[in-house]
């Protein structure tokens, strides 16, 4: 109902989410490090090399995120995407590195980008996520560290998932209920 009633809230908190959180998501760490392959439509140079029609391209997403632009690469820090707490309009891309390797714009991107939303909102509106403790209470670090290759997620790591309060967990269980 509070979102119905305050648009204009529901809209900030939407882009806020979207143009902050959801672009340093992206930004942060790419399940495709190499991209998706392409193929050259016509001869083609970049670089000073020459790039024959039809040639399977990778685009290294890491390598052209600029160091000068986001220092510091390996936090996430949202905040890096906005200037005296607004969007910087100054700020390259829209956090998907698919903008700056390819001149085009990722036809998926609409499904990446609402998949992404739903997925980070639904858990955080519910579940507080923190270290997992050893069996003395002491926090076990997280190192945030992936693999490597052609796909790329996180090593395992131990970590406490908990629901946020009472109500949260009546819903989560609620809904466990419906499927």
């Amino acid at each position: 109902m509070a979102m119905a009633l305050y648009p204009d809230v529901q809209r900030k908190a939407q882009t806020e989410f979207d143009s902050v959180v959801g672009r340093e998501l992206l930004r942060w760490h790419s399940v495709v490090p190499l991209g998706l392959a392409h193929a050259s439509t016509c001869d083609d140079e970049y670089g000073g090399y020459f790039i024959p029609k039809g040639s399977m391209i990778l685009g290294n997403v890491w390598g052209v995120l600029d160091i000068e632009i986001y220092d510091q690469l390996l936090e996430f820090r949202p905040e890096r995407f906005l200037k005296n707490g607004e969007i910087d309009p100054e700020r390259p891309g829209r956090g998907s590195s698919s903008v700056w390797v390819w001149p085009q714009i990722c036809p998926g991107r609409h499904f990446s980008d609402n998949a992404l939303f739903s997925l980070v909102s639904s858990v955080l509106s519910v579940f507080t996520i923190s270290h997992a403790k050893d069996k003395h209470g002491n926090v076990i670090p997280i190192h945030a560290e992936t693999t490597s290759g052609f796909l790329s997620y996180p090593v395992h790591f131990d970590c406490e998932i908990r629901p946020r309060s009472a109500a949260a967990e009546k819903l989560i269980r609620d809904s466990q209920e419906l499927m």
